[in-house]
């Protein structure tokens, strides 16, 4: 899925029991990653509204 999306590289070597799996971000990838952060960083920064304990239980 991340890779169809362009956001991660995928190679893979080796035969058998030794082979290897490298994943990398692309740049596209990294893009979407700090974008998310950044996100994030602001919506615990701005806080996020607590839910009121005080809510009757019926």
């Amino acid at each position: 899925m991340l890779q169809e999306a362009g956001y991660l590289e995928v190679s893979k070597s080796g035969l058998g029991r030794l082979s290897q799996t490298v994943c990398r971000l692309t740049q596209k990838g990294k893009e979407a990653l700090f974008a998310y952060e950044q996100g994030l960083r602001l919506l615990f920064a701005e806080g996020v509204p607590a839910q009121d304990e005080e809510q009757e239980v019926s």
